[in-house]
């Protein structure tokens, strides 16, 4: 994953110059520390636990939020559906989306689950480092 030029970040407030990063610094950003969210639905809580506790237990991501009560529309089988999820909200790093994804893969019950990849422009520095630091002895 590559996420140089990808940078569409808008702050509209009276600090708004204090908090943006230039553009160029976030370009320049090392591939190897970068911070990523990675987004997944799962069917239940229990299948969102279990690949949660699985990708935390195999190093592959730092910290995993579950956000139950997810409502989700979406066209499968040429079919209009509606229903009830659970968003798990991954932090890991860049060089372990690949692993990251093959394993969510074959651990999700979906024929097709959701992976979408989000860099992170900014944040807390230490915070970030943590998460850098909970896949860090397993990147490669």
């Amino acid at each position: 994953y590559d996420f140089k030029g990808c940078l569409c970040v808008v702050l509209v407030t009276p600090v708004a110059d204090r908090l943006m990063l230039p553009a160029r610094q976030l370009a320049d950003k090392s591939m190897i520390d970068q911070v990523i969210i990675g987004l997944t639905t799962c069917p239940d809580e229990t299948t969102a636990r279990q690949i949660a506790e699985a990708l935390i237990k195999e190093g592959l991501a730092t910290c995993i939020n579950r956000i139950a009560g997810v409502q989700s529309s979406y066209v499968w089988d040429g079919q209009l559906q509606d229903g009830t999820e659970t968003l798990l909200l991954i932090k890991t790093t860049a060089p372990r989306a690949a692993e990251l994804e093959a394993r969510l893969k074959a651990l999700h019950p979906y024929e097709l689950p959701e992976w979408l990849v989000l860099p992170v422009a900014s944040g807390n520095e230490a915070y970030l480092a943590w998460v850098r630091q909970g896949v860090a002895s397993k990147e490669k």
